[in-house]
């Protein structure tokens, strides 16, 4: 399971989930399903709209079954391969990878305004 600390308020459910999921099919993200509109765009200028049902933004847990990391991250290595996320490396090498709905809680911060959004959920605690 890899797990950062930019996400720390994951839940036990996502985690379970992930577990469960990478138990199955050999790999599990927790991911939120896009809810603005999607465009693909190309030195400035949109090229076309990307159906939004379909693209979901990775977030972190991300389980996979250790065989399957292994072969994946030595691949990425062979090929000097450096991915955004560690289960786009198993999607390199054809292995399916589940999609769990992230909670609400489950956000990353990356950027300082973030913190606020954190210590806003804090108080909620």
């Amino acid at each position: 399971m890899i797990h950062n600390g930019a996400n720390p308020f994951v839940s036990p459910k996502e985690i379970t989930s992930t577990i469960r999921k990478a138990k199955q099919i050999g790999a599990a993200v927790v991911a939120r399903p896009a809810f603005s509109t999607v465009k693909l765009a190309e030195k400035g200028m949109i090229k076309k709209t990307i159906d939004r049902k379909e693209v979901w933004l990775a977030e972190t847990p991300q389980t996979i079954k250790f065989s399957l990391a292994k072969k994946a991250f030595a691949k990425a290595a062979r090929d000097r391969f450096i991915g955004t996320d560690d289960v786009e490396l198993i999607e390199r090498i054809g292995q399916p990878v589940a999609v769990i709905e992230a909670s609400s809680s489950n956000f990353k911060i990356t950027h300082p305004k973030d913190l606020n959004i954190a210590r806003c959920y804090l108080k909620k605690q």
